[in-house]
């Protein structure tokens, strides 16, 4: 196994199993398991939604993938995403309030945001598969960022993120924000559907 062998099957275990294919296992679709699209927006204790926490991920690989390492149009940009979500920001989510995460969990439409994020990950995927085997220690240009901040990765409160990702290299964008960033995530996702779950149904 290569190095992007073993990327690729660690990118299909964070994403849905329409994604992951025959790559292996998937936990992309297990925050959604017998929940309703109402449990998915709800905000136990006052934490971040499930569907915040997804939209936040696709958003960030998005982002990283496709804009600042790919150097191509989001996905958000083709297909009429924004409006098929009904979530018109263009941003990653980060530093967003709580009443933010709550509004945006009111309105998004939880079947475009599994399509939007099974998008992403088709096209990250895609992106991997042509790289070279050399390169790997690459540092990104600068480009990249800055045209992910013109285009409105960051709000304001979080610009220093974007002082951050400027010239790191390419393992840590695939390993961390492709890969890990999904992780910790989806972690957080499980907990809350297990919060919901008891909130509602005593599951």
């Amino acid at each position: 196994m290569d190095v992007w062998d073993l990327i690729l099957r660690q990118h299909a275990i964070t994403h849905s199993a329409e994604v992951a294919g025959e790559a292996g296992d998937s936990l992309g679709d297990d925050p959604f398991a017998e929940m309703t699209d109402d449990q998915v927006r709800r905000q136990p204790q006052g934490l971040n939604s499930i569907a915040w926490l997804i939209w936040h991920i696709a958003r960030c690989e998005d982002v990283v993938a496709t804009t600042i390492l790919a150097r191509q149009h989001q996905v958000l940009d083709e297909g009429e995403w924004s409006g098929r979500l009904r979530v018109q920001r263009r941003d990653i989510g980060a530093e967003m309030t709580t009443h933010e995460v709550g509004e945006l969990s009111a309105v998004i439409d939880i079947p475009s945001l599994r399509a939007y994020r099974v998008a992403v990950g088709r096209r990250t995927r895609a992106w991997i598969q042509s790289l070279p085997t050399t390169g790997l220690d690459e540092v990104i240009p600068e480009e990249g960022v800055r045209d992910a901040l013109a285009q409105g990765a960051l709000i304001d409160k979080a610009r220093p993120i974007g002082d951050f990702w400027l010239k790191r290299p390419k393992p840590w964008f695939l390993y961390w924000e492709i890969i890990g960033h999904n992780y910790v995530h989806l972690g957080q996702a499980l907990w809350v559907r297990r919060l919901v779950k008891a909130e509602t149904d005593g599951g």
